[in-house]
């Protein structure tokens, strides 16, 4: 007999095998707690959740939410993206002609371009930044702005696992005059509908899937990725301690790079917007050019700290692969999400997008 979750939600009949992939993430995969979210052509065409939201057994509903750690990234630099669309931001200015603090330590000529794509030579928490440091935004940007460049601004390509978001966060404040957060919400998820938050509200707290622990293998997966890893992700280790990224202080505070809380279906709609030239709908968030931009990314590299090679268009990873496997399927614009409760690497999304784009 089959014991593997039961899967709840929608799914057209078109997308019969990513539901299959779906279950199969719990039956042969490991899944404990997940959802899938597929938009097709501007409509919401898959929209799926299983499993259970903690370690008590409690299920995952369909207003369950969770932190998707990194692609939260892409969500803040959305905000940064809205103000280039409204001319606000320029991105082959420097970033310091807004941010003059951040010219210390050699980072002087950092463009605003170049801090989006990962390439600011910022991309490690200060010395003896802990979660205090962390949760007081303030204070966590200054240190930031005042930390030596680790290579010349624009040279290598780094992801910045924990800084992006803060970088992010004060261009937002020196130039809208309010918290990523604020800005997110305003700007981004009460015009679209969105089930989507940095800092989360207390009474959204109990809808919080739990994450579960980080394997041991995965963790060594990742601290051997580079010489850079074990410093770019786990100096300090707060991301790998479920006391830290389960609790009440976490959620509600606005740390952009990794803790957008919200759902597969509504981290999807975002990504169809994009797809669909900045527009969803009745609603428009940039205009086409402004969309357009993602679809040139800056040169190819090698990531210092994850060791592939990537790139990147103000913030967005670059994924021509996906894009063509779109385009062969007849899929056209097409906006998907995985977000889950069970830490590991990338397969059971892998395996659900891979039976999207077949």
């Amino acid at each position: 007999m089959d014991a593997s979750p039961v899967v709840h939600g929608h799914c057209d009949a078109r997308f019969a095998r990513v539901r299959q992939a779906f279950e199969e993430c719990f039956s042969m995969l490991g899944e404990t707690g997940a959802a899938v979210g597929v938009y097709f052509q501007g409509e919401l065409v898959c929209d799926l959740w299983g499993g259970v939201a903690d370690g008590s057994g409690r299920p995952w509903e369909e207003d369950t939410i969770v932190m998707p750690y990194s692609v939260s990234k892409p969500m803040a630099a959305l905000c940064c993206l809205i103000l280039i669309d409204r001319g606000l931001l320029c991105a082959d200015k420097r970033v310091t002609e807004y941010w003059p603090e951040f010219a210390q330590g050699g980072k002087e000529a950092c463009t605003v371009r170049q801090l989006l794509e990962h390439r600011a030579g910022a991309p490690f928490v200060p010395p003896g930044c802990g979660l205090r440091e962390l949760l007081d935004e303030e204070a966590f940007t200054a240190r930031v702005a005042a930390q030596a460049a680790e290579w010349p601004p624009g040279e290598v390509l780094a992801e910045h696992a924990m800084t992006f978001g803060h970088l992010c966060a004060a261009l937002v404040r020196r130039l809208a005059g309010v918290s990523l957060g604020t800005f997110f919400r305003r700007e981004v998820a009460e015009p679209l509908g969105l089930d989507l938050h940095f800092g989360l509200a207390q009474g959204r707290l109990a809808s919080c899937a739990e994450l579960s622990s980080w394997p041991e293998a995965t963790i060594d997966q990742l601290k051997s990725m580079t010489p850079l890893s074990p410093r770019g992700l786990f100096e300090p280790d707060l991301l790998f301690r479920p006391s830290v990224v389960n609790s009440a202080e976490w959620r509600q505070a606005e740390i952009p790079a990794v803790n957008l809380h919200g759902s597969a279906r509504d981290v999807a709609k975002v990504c169809a917007l994009l797809a669909n030239g900045g527009a969803l709908g009745d609603v428009r968030l940039l205009r086409s050019d402004t969309a357009a931009l993602l679809q040139f990314p800056s040169d190819p590299g090698v990531d210092k700290v994850f060791g592939f090679e990537s790139s990147w268009a103000l913030g967005f990873q670059h994924r021509p692969w996906v894009d063509e496997a779109c385009d062969e399927a007849g899929l056209g614009t097409v906006g998907f999400a995985y977000l889950t409760r069970e830490m590991g690497m990338w397969e059971r999304a892998e395996s659900v997008e891979d039976a999207l784009l077949e």
